[in-house]
């Protein structure tokens, strides 16, 4: 009986030990002021908006599960962080970011910074940054130069933020709206457009998974998409909590996640 309780209060000790082992690493992977536990605690779950379907980056899955890149990395954030994260279901982009404007939800997981945002939102620094890419029939001709493009039409997603600064640097591109990166090939496809422009792993992701053959990347742009996360700028702490969480997050483990989903860098043609 003695060598059977000393036995349970040796295990008892190990499995303490380990509670205060698991209860260090999350306490202090990610530093947090006294301010910003405060505002944790009060704050509950973090509610959040995503692209529904731009994988290999993020969608809504048939289960309305978020799942992509950006939901691999939110997983480490909240371990990191201690938080939680709430998935506010919408049906496109301009709606995610509509509503993160109109306050029902918290944060974006990857977005652009542009002016034009600054008067309801804050930005973490860039996390991925991808060249984005012009998509056309393979019956056309691969594009030397992005004039090439002349006023044919090209279709971008509703609310993306490289539009007005595509618009700048190329003024004589006719963008015109699509819903989600598979409606901007399909229409493509159908000659409705004659291209459709997003970065490149994107681009590479759906083509290959949807056996798109008769679609190609014919140029790449010279523009960079650098995305980070969105936070609403009337809780400041919120943007300096998700920047934490962002910075915590190696570039080994970047690189893990992204090889899940994309396996391989895309080629500039394909």
């Amino acid at each position: 009986m003695a060598t059977l309780m000393r036995r349970l209060l040796v295990l008892w000790g190990l499995l303490l030990a380990c509670m205060v082992c698991s209860a260090q690493q999350t306490t202090t992977r990610v530093s947090l002021t006294p301010e910003e536990r405060t505002y944790l605690a009060q704050k509950g779950p973090i509610k959040y908006c995503v692209q529904p379907d731009w994988l290999p980056f993020q969608r809504i899955n048939e289960q309305g599960r978020h799942e992509g890149i950006a939901e691999d990395m939110l997983q480490l954030m909240a371990e990191r962080l201690g938080v939680h994260f709430e998935l506010i279901i919408t049906k496109d982009w301009a709606e995610s970011v509509a509503a993160i404007r109109a306050r029902r939800c918290d944060m974006l997981p990857l977005g652009m910074d542009i002016p034009s945002r600054h008067d309801l939102l804050d930005f973490t620094r860039p996390y991925v940054s991808e060249p984005l890419g012009v998509v056309t029939r393979t019956s056309e001709p691969y594009l030397h130069q992005a004039e090439d493009i002349g006023n044919r039409k090209v279709g971008l997603i509703k609310g993306f933020a490289p539009k007005k600064i595509l618009q700048k640097l190329y003024p004589f591109m006719n963008i015109v709206d699509v819903e989600s990166t598979l409606d901007g090939l399909q229409k493509v496809q159908s000659g409705e457009n004659f291209g459709y422009i997003d970065n490149l792993p994107s681009l590479g992701y759906t083509v290959q998974k949807r056996g798109m053959l008769d679609l190609k990347i014919s140029h790449t742009l010279n523009f960079t998409h650098d995305l980070g996360i969105v936070t609403r700028n009337d809780e400041p702490l919120l943007g300096h909590i998700m920047q934490k969480g962002a910075d915590a997050i190696s570039d080994k483990e970047r690189s893990t996640i992204v090889s899940r989903w994309v396996g391989c860098r895309i080629s500039p043609f394909v």
